[in-house]
This record gives C-alpha cells, structure tokens and sequence, in this order.
C-alpha cells in the first residue's frame, strides 16, 4: 500500500537558444511536502518522454509546490498568461 500525499507542482523549461518558455504542471504520490520531494516529482516528470525535450527546451525548474490540485492548476495559468504577455510562451 502506497502512503503519503499527492503532491503538484509547476514546472518552467527554458529553450535558451530562442528565449521560449514552457509551463507544466505534474504530480506523485510523495512522503512530504518538502521541496526535496517537489524535486522528485519533477525528476519523474523529466525522465519521462517530455515532448519538449526534443525540441531543445533545458530541464524544467520547480517553480511553486501544493498539495492542492486547483492552486496549482491556477498558478499554471497565471504563469502561461505571463509569458504570453512577454511573447516567450510556446504550447
């Protein structure tokens, strides 16, 4: 049996080479809510085919950390709707 919460976290990946940003968010069972742990929910996220990678975007850098699924779903969108402003989002 697994124990534990469910973490969310939002993620940025950065493609230095144009400047463009990309905005996730991902979640996992973890013990805590400690940011070591958000570093393992986004270690998951990374090493799985994230279709970004391919396209030259750097890892992904935890950007805030909840237990609450809608926060986090709302932090995206404000994220994505900043970006968008600076014209350095992609989808």
């Amino acid at each position: 049996m697994i124990t534990g919460i469910r973490l969310y976290i939002t993620y940025v990946k950065l493609k230095r080479k144009t400047g463009e940003k990309y905005v996730g968010m991902a979640s996992a069972l973890v013990a805590d809510d400690s940011e070591e742990s958000a570093d393992k929910v986004l270690m998951r996220r990374e090493n799985a085919p994230h279709h970004k990678n391919k396209d030259g975007f750097e890892a992904g850098k935890v950007d805030k950390i909840s237990t609450d699924r809608n926060a986090i779903r709302g932090r995206e969108q404000m994220l994505y709707e900043h970006f968008e402003k600076e014209s350095t989002i992609t989808s």
